[in-house]
């Protein structure tokens, strides 16, 4: 009798532990929607949809009340608690429309073409929001061809920004320091897709229906790539599936590189349409671990044929101790591209940085 009583205690506790499968797919076309993010209250990457335009989660008494935000640019943001997320989820495209503007040129012939865009990054450690920023950058992409990812030739100016930290955060000095890269507010952008970068060399591409490629790296599945008239234009890579752990003199961390690309053809000009990368690396310390999760988002917003005309005012990179802005720019860009609510929520939370425009 006694084991039956323990027997029933337990049963709600066994029946509140499950693995739920979640289809995403989009609300017009009934198809299913790959590479949507599935972002944490907090901002972090969870995971993304597989090429069935699925992902897995476990539900239990821990995390029931958490939530989960469903992310894909060019759609509506969803927020679900895990209490009611349902099995099937549609999502709603926002009407995006790249505007092209053509410059017409008598006297020479420009060696670039231009492309605008709204740039954010916002970074978390141990799942608290400790930077946040935006930006209006203007790219000159060069019309000679180069195989060269390191110097692209790609110029960039950026108009204005905006900056974000938490009171604990220093200004940095302004002696030079040597220290580990901080991918925060990185508005650098390819100029060829991270396929043709890493040459094809490292992956094995096998192709479905629908265009759509799945992408292993030594029989690993890493992610897909659609492709159009056999030319990629949307890319999805994760370059440490398996979140290894790596030692150097400095210890025992872990690192996870997630990159999602949008790629956009007009004539024989091939551009970057959406960039998203989340870097994230865990750090052993005596105070414990320290999670570092960084994203940066790139949307780009119009296009200009035979355009080398320098913005008049502008800056070459971002002081990320101050802000530098003439309007409020960002009212208008968030309205088109929706920032988790709990990155929203928190900007009050933070500092920003003097407008030194």
């Amino acid at each position: 009798m006694k084991k039956l009583k323990l027997f029933l205690f337990f049963i709600p506790l066994i029946s509140f532990c499950q693995e739920k499968t979640i289809f995403i797919i989009d609300s017009d076309t009934k198809k299913p929607l790959i590479g949507v993010q599935v972002l944490s209250q907090e901002g972090s990457l969870l995971s993304s949809t597989d090429n069935k335009g699925q992902f897995k989660l476990i539900v239990s008494n821990e995390n029931f009340k958490e939530t989960l935000i469903i992310y894909k640019s060019g759609y509506e943001i969803i927020e679900y608690s895990l209490k009611n997320i349902p099995h099937k989820i549609e999502l709603r495209q926002k009407n995006e429309l790249l505007e092209e503007v053509v410059i017409k040129v008598k006297v020479k012939k420009p060696k670039y073409f231009k492309i605008k865009g709204y740039v954010r990054s916002w970074q978390l450690i141990n799942k608290k929001l400790i930077k946040y920023g935006d930006a209006m950058v203007e790219y000159l992409i060069p019309y000679k061809e180069s195989n060269n990812d390191v110097v692209t030739g790609i110029k960039k100016y950026v108009t204005q920004f905006r900056t974000f930290k938490i009171d604990s955060i220093k200004d940095k000095s302004r002696i030079i320091s040597f220290s580990s890269y901080d991918y925060f507010f990185d508005t650098k952008i390819p100029k060829r897709d991270i396929l043709k970068r890493n040459s094809y060399e490292n992956y094995n591409i096998k192709t479905n229906e629908n265009d759509i490629s799945d992408i292993y790296k030594d029989d690993l599945l890493v992610g897909y790539v659609i492709l159009k008239n056999s030319i990629p234009n949307e890319i999805s890579i994760d370059e440490n599936p398996k979140n290894e752990n790596i030692k150097n003199a400095l210890g025992t961390f872990t690192f996870g590189n997630k990159t999602l690309e949008k790629w956009a053809n007009k004539g024989n000009k091939r551009f970057i349409k959406y960039f998203f990368r989340y870097n994230q690396k865990g750090l052993k310390t005596k105070l414990g671990i320290k999670n570092i999760e960084t994203v940066n988002e790139v949307f780009i917003t119009d296009f200009s044929y035979n355009s080398d005309k320098k913005p008049r005012k502008s800056k070459k990179h971002i002081d990320k101790d101050i802000s530098y802005y003439f309007e409020n720019f960002w009212s208008k860009e968030i309205q088109k591209h929706p920032l988790p609510s709990y990155i929203e929520s928190q900007l009050i939370k933070v500092n920003e940085n003097k407008n030194k425009y």
